[in-house]
């Protein structure tokens, strides 16, 4: 080493604990489970604004701390059914949705997509579609229905 990177090295500050290399790599290794609590944050949000409800209203709802609901907000909580299953019953929403072998999630655009390809704007023919599926579903799930 030169002289002046020996004097760099004495007058440089050791790298803070916790700084932004480690949340980087926090955020690398739990890229996962941040996506998803970070999709259910923004529903409990959008909710939350629905119902005019304060985090502090929810977390008395939940028997939570406020601080509790702050992570759940900003995405930062690594939850367990118990805290999903809880946040649906209070808020009367559906977070996760669990499909069975034979079954598929199909977003509204593609279902809207799929109806003007097909059926154009003939009300009639999408009124009769919808009927025919609602129909299947029913036959498909009686206990359900």
């Amino acid at each position: 080493m030169s002289g002046t990177e020996d004097k760099l090295r004495k007058i440089a500050k050791p790298a803070p604990e916790g700084g932004w290399k480690d949340r980087v790599k926090f955020r690398n290794e739990n890229k996962g489970w941040l996506k998803k609590s970070s999709a259910i944050a923004l529903r409990v949000l959008e909710t939350l604004d629905t119902l005019g409800w304060s985090q502090a209203r929810l977390a008395r709802e939940l028997g939570v701390s406020r601080q509790m609901v702050s992570k759940i907000v900003k995405g930062q909580e690594k939850f367990n059914i118990e805290t999903i299953t809880n946040l649906e019953e209070a808020l009367g929403i559906q977070l996760i949705t669990i499909l069975m072998s034979d079954e598929e999630v199909v977003k509204k655009a593609k279902i809207k997509y799929i109806n003007e390809t097909f059926y154009g704007e003939n009300k009639f023919l999408k009124e009769m579609q919808q009927s025919e599926f609602n129909q299947e579903v029913k036959e498909q799930t009686p206990d359900l229905a």
